[in-house]
């Protein structure tokens, strides 16, 4: 057979299969070897082509967040076909943009994309917690108290349901 590869990432199992509107969490992870994708430049590029990414009939990009070595989607689709069609699509635009910008060519992403599907009301909000506030878990301990902190390269700046605690 085929030799293991040392760093798999995603696993080669078999994604669940839906037929009507889903809502899913999709994680894509970039070669080691590369620059933060959360420069100003390169975090530009990334927001004109998930912009420009979101424009098919049967797939919305819902709420993402651009990590350093990373991204965190939230999606939905109407079937599991246009779902890989639509994120193997965003990511050759994604590649296309960071290469531009790193002045590179190849491939960007390590492996497969990670889907996890939503399952339920409380499942999705705390899906959009996590990938909203994913960068306090990456940014210096100072900002990580802070209430009203937004990741400026995600979408929480446009996220308007947010509620602050009372103290």
């Amino acid at each position: 057979g085929r030799p293991r590869k040392r760093d798999a990432g995603a696993p080669h199992l078999a994604r669940p299969s839906f037929d009507r509107w889903t809502a899913a969490h999709v994680t894509l992870r970039v070669l080691p070897h590369l620059h933060s994708l959360r420069g100003c430049k390169t975090f530009r590029a990334i927001h004109r082509a998930l912009c420009r990414g979101n424009l098919r009939e049967d797939f919305r990009l819902v709420q993402y967040s651009v990590q350093a070595t990373h991204f965190h989607l939230i999606v939905e689709a109407s079937s599991s076909q246009s779902l890989t069609r639509a994120i193997q699509g965003l990511a050759i635009r994604l590649a296309r943009s960071v290469n531009r910008v790193f002045r590179r060519s190849g491939r960007l992403f390590r492996d497969r994309y990670c889907a996890r599907l939503i399952r339920g009301a409380r499942d999705a909000r705390d899906t959009l917690r996590y990938v909203l506030n994913n960068a306090r878990r990456h940014v210096p301990s100072s900002w990580r108290n802070q209430t009203r902190w937004t990741d400026p390269c995600s979408s929480a700046p446009w996220f308007r349901s947010w509620v602050i605690p009372n103290h």
